[in-house]
């Protein structure tokens, strides 16, 4: 540290746009030059009166100009780290320079390769050298032998992190919109490689450009997927604990919202930098230093408007990003690249809702053809396939209330004859299962089985779930299989 000089005798303080060009080293290489003292005078005195709102800014750009040779003398190495790791030539940081790392607005990804999600940098990181500091007593003893609180210190604590503001876009089941979410780094000793850190920068990626093609791909999937679709999954579920997964799904975001309302995402950039007072209350340190107590009352310049008002004029240049959309054609590639990797699904062989890898979702390979292997009794495979052409299309299923839905009917009475129930018996074996499987497969329509354990014991329990079962089965056009049906009788 420098030798304190004990001639300055009182605090200088700033006004706009001078306080702002403190926080801004490229600012303070363009200094205005001072107003100079007028030298033409007459018998009436000087021509030109120098206020002294420009006498103090003129003072006030000579004390900048002192501190901005100080900041190039005491700050260089700092400033040639800050520039190093801003311009991807670091390949390595420890961890007290992350936080030139991160940057309001930057475009950052996660350090899982085989699925890596990218975010936005929302609010500019918490992690100075105050921050990772916490309260202790500090203790004196009096004359009598007890003690007493004089005043509270801070004491650096075993582990420190860096916490990183971040934003993505996500789907409620009505309007796209961005959501924040916060990442931590703990801190660790030595250097570490800038791409083994849990979250960089994307810039930092040799394969940035292929990374966010394939990114942008996986954008338009999720797009396509915020509609009812019937698809088919293979592969791990998204949320611990993993399931394996090998079933036809039915992705209804809006529906499964519904039913788990503690799943669906809050739209909003709501968090602001708080106010930290371990940071503005530290003293210079300095022995007999008493010009930091008189203008501030013991505080440190609070720079935490200089902060926030950042990300102010970060949120605003960046409205685009940060508005509600309820059609998905309205998303730019900026907006893509941020939606997650995973949407909310029905499993239909589990009949449970999971959160499932896009990357593992794809389309359904119809076989046809199968029906026509059935071996069944003379004429029967024949009644089967007529009843199901002629109740619906072979199309994608009809989602309830459709407009197809509507025009499709065959009775003059609107409403009548629009379900077809089949009762298949024989005994185990014969093909019961396996014509329902054909007949969804036939119609291109998802084939949703329950069970008696999804039905119930209780007459209130039955009529509730058979409800609930009807309702989805009607919703998603499938083909009902209400297996071991006799249980009931």
């Amino acid at each position: 540290m420098p030798k304190h000089d004990r001639t300055i005798q009182k605090s200088r303080r700033y006004s706009a746009p001078l306080e702002d060009q403190l926080h801004s080293p490229a600012a303070l290489q363009n200094l205005p030059d001072p107003p100079a003292q007028c030298t033409q005078s007459n018998d009436l005195g000087c021509k030109h009166e120098i206020s002294d709102d420009l006498l103090s800014q003129k003072e006030a750009i000579t004390h900048l100009r002192a501190f901005l040779s100080f900041m190039k003398e005491e700050m260089r190495e700092i400033f040639a780290r800050h520039q190093l790791l801003r311009s991807c030539e670091a390949g390595t940081i420890a961890f007290q320079d992350l936080w030139h790392l991160f940057m309001a607005g930057d475009l950052v990804v996660t350090d899982d390769e085989s699925n890596p999600k990218i975010y936005r940098v929302s609010i500019l990181p918490a992690g100075d050298p105050f921050s990772s500091r916490k309260p202790v007593e500090k203790i004196k003893l009096r004359s009598d032998g007890s003690h007493k609180q004089v005043e509270s210190v801070y004491k650096a604590e075993s582990i420190s992190v860096l916490n990183v503001d971040l934003f993505y876009f996500d789907f409620d089941g009505q309007n796209f919109g961005p959501v924040e979410t916060r990442f931590t780094v703990v801190s660790y000793e030595g250097e570490k490689n800038i791409t083994d850190l849990p979250l960089y920068p994307i810039r930092f990626r040799k394969d940035a450009g292929a990374l966010q093609t394939k990114i942008l791909q996986r954008g338009a999937n999720f797009c396509e997927l915020s509609k009812i679709a019937h698809r088919e999954y293979n592969g791990l579920s998204v949320v611990e604990p993993e399931e394996q997964i090998d079933s036809q799904v039915i992705v209804d975001v809006s529906l499964a919202y519904r039913k788990h309302p503690e799943h669906a995402p809050r739209f909003g950039l709501k968090s602001w930098i708080e106010d930290d007072s371990r940071i503005v209350t530290e003293a210079c340190g300095v022995p007999g230093c008493t010009d930091c107590f008189k203008d501030r009352g013991g505080f440190m310049f609070d720079d935490h408007r200089i902060d926030r008002q950042r990300t102010v004029n970060i949120i605003k240049a960046n409205e685009s990003l940060l508005r509600t959309i309820s059609d998905s054609d309205e998303l730019t590639e900026d907006l893509l690249l941020l939606l997650p990797n995973r949407v909310y699904g029905f499993v239909l062989r589990s009949r449970r809702w999971y959160f499932l890898d896009i990357d593992n979702i794809h389309p359904i390979q119809h076989h046809s053809e199968r029906f026509q292997a059935l071996i069944l009794p003379q004429g029967v495979a024949r009644l089967v396939e007529g009843l199901v052409q002629t109740h619906g299309p072979r199309d994608k299923p009809l989602l309830a209330g459709s407009e197809s839905e509507r025009d499709h009917q065959i009775d003059l009475v609107r409403g009548k004859g629009k379900e077809l129930i089949i009762l298949l018996h024989g005994a185990p074996g014969v093909g019961k299962t396996s014509t329902a499987e054909c007949v969804a497969d036939y119609t291109h329509r998802p084939l949703f089985p329950i069970t008696c354990g999804d039905i119930g014991e209780t007459a209130k329990e039955v009529e509730h779930n058979l409800e609930q079962n009807f309702h989805l089965a009607h919703r998603w056009g499938c083909v009902l299989l209400l297996d071991e049906a006799d249980v009931f009788l």
